[in-house]
């Protein structure tokens, strides 16, 4: 996705969201602290038991601004 780890480059939400659901299947949703990504989580709706049901995204809850730092700092 060419996102590299950076204290000084900053990505856009759809960019960061597009390459982590690349690499998952999954769209995430992204929490932050200012313009620093803290969080990246998940929510599924689970249809039967926990553990042998069927877990189904329900897609991104993000709570970013547009612009975010890059998950990974050096």
């Amino acid at each position: 996705a060419g996102i590299e780890p950076s204290s000084s480059k900053t990505f856009t939400l759809s960019t960061l969201t597009g390459a982590i659901k690349d690499a998952t299947g999954v769209t995430p949703s992204l929490d932050c602290d200012g313009s620093t990504v803290s969080q990246i989580s998940y929510y599924f709706n689970v249809k039967g038991s926990v553990i042998d049901g069927d877990f189904v995204p329900i897609g991104e809850l993000s709570f970013c601004a547009r612009q975010c730092h890059e998950i990974c700092r050096r």
